[in-house]
């Protein structure tokens, strides 16, 4: 390497610091070798491309995590290899790339929180279009991983949701490659809309839809994959139906963009009657920044009874 060209762990550290840029000349600087490596497993077309945006993905999402600096071309690699390998081994119940073990373990959320790329990655998704966003946070934020899930959830075929998914992970890569990095008050939005929704799903918990009321427009549409619909004054009396029931909301986590959120929450039902609900349920929440307009959700099928 030339003596003016800074060295990966240089590249590292300042990306760890936030410097989206070095991440991105580090990412170019491995990228045909990457190329190179899934093309072995995959061979030539776009399973290999995808492989490789999915290794730049991971490593925007993982990189605060790497301990060794000088370990950085080993670790993508190993990134991408596992890539190639899940790609092979997709299914009927697939799951999103994960990338090697450090020896940590946490939730992604946490692994957000913690970066700080994670207002760029932010910015990055709040540019898609609303289908690839919703794919993506559906895809590596929520619970509803698979491509079959997340095509009944959205009512399209997996077809469409594979190409979506493609057409995101390139946009983000080509970005990050880039460094086109774009500023979004992350922390704020997600704190909001956490606050709003404990707040409300706590109401909910003790009988009382005031919370939840507030959040969601008069005009609100609600929808599922299969084509069903509804609006607020439907879905209201439905809720209060379930909670004088005994159903309550057990845990949840929210993952935000720009205008659109995912919540996933547990449920749990009453002693007497314990299929009254399904197990959990997975809301796209699209709003103004005040309240919700549009709702679709999905719920966990329910257990054998």
């Amino acid at each position: 390497m030339s003596a003016t060209q800074p060295t990966d762990r240089e590249l590292v550290l300042a990306a760890q610091a936030g410097e989206v840029a070095m991440l991105g000349l580090l990412l170019e600087r491995h990228r045909a070798s990457l190329y190179g490596a899934c093309v072995r497993i995959l061979g030539r077309g776009p399973a290999a491309q995808d492989a490789v945006q999915d290794a730049c993905l991971v490593a925007l999402r993982r990189l605060h995590e790497l301990r060794d600096p000088d370990a950085f071309a080993g670790w993508l690699h190993a990134i991408a290899r596992n890539a190639c390998l899940m790609e092979l081994r997709r299914s009927a119940r697939e799951r999103p790339v994960d990338d090697v073990d450090d020896g940590s373990v946490s939730s992604l959320e946490e692994e957000l929180e913690r970066s700080a790329l994670r207002s760029w990655l932010w910015g990055a998704l709040d540019a898609l279009s609303e289908p690839l966003q919703v794919a993506v946070l559906l895809r590596y934020f929520g619970r509803r991983r698979s491509y079959e899930e997340i095509a009944e959830l959205c009512g399209v075929p997996v077809g469409t949701v594979r190409s979506r998914l493609s057409a995101a992970r390139g946009a983000l890569a080509d970005a990050l490659l880039a460094a086109a990095a774009a500023d979004a008050d992350v922390d704020a939005r997600v704190r909001l809309w956490r606050e709003r929704l404990a707040a409300g799903l706590a109401e909910y918990n003790r009988g009382e839809l005031a919370g939840l009321d507030s959040v969601l427009a008069p005009d609100l549409v609600v929808t599922r994959g299969d084509g069903w619909s509804t609006g607020k004054r439907d879905l209201l009396p439905g809720l209060q139906r379930d909670a004088c029931e005994g159903v309550r909301v057990a845990s949840g986590s929210v993952v935000a963009g720009a205008d659109v959120f995912v919540l996933d929450a547990d449920l749990e039902n009453p002693p007497h009657d314990p299929f009254h609900c399904p197990p959990a349920f997975t809301w796209v929440a699209f709003h103004d920044g005040e309240r919700i307009s549009r709702l679709h959700f999905h719920h966990a099928p329910r257990p054998a009874a």
